[in-house]
């Protein structure tokens, strides 16, 4: 543990726990990334299904269970 402490300290030039830091902070983003993409298309898919239902058009309604 010594070892990698002097390696990540002396060739990287940055505290230990830097390198962990930045990796899970950059993780974060880009699944918040992803999150903010996704939610987006489900949005202009809920809208495009409004739209459709207010002109009337789209899939019929679901008949009664017997």
């Amino acid at each position: 543990m010594e070892a990698l402490f002097t390696w990540v300290h002396e060739t990287l030039g940055m505290c230990f726990y830097t390198l962990p830091a930045l990796l899970t902070g950059l993780a974060m983003v880009i699944i918040g990334l992803v999150h903010w993409r996704n939610q987006k298309k489900r949005e202009d898919d809920f809208k495009d299904e409004t739209k459709n239902a207010e002109n009337g058009e789209g899939a019929p309604a679901p008949e009664a269970a017997e």
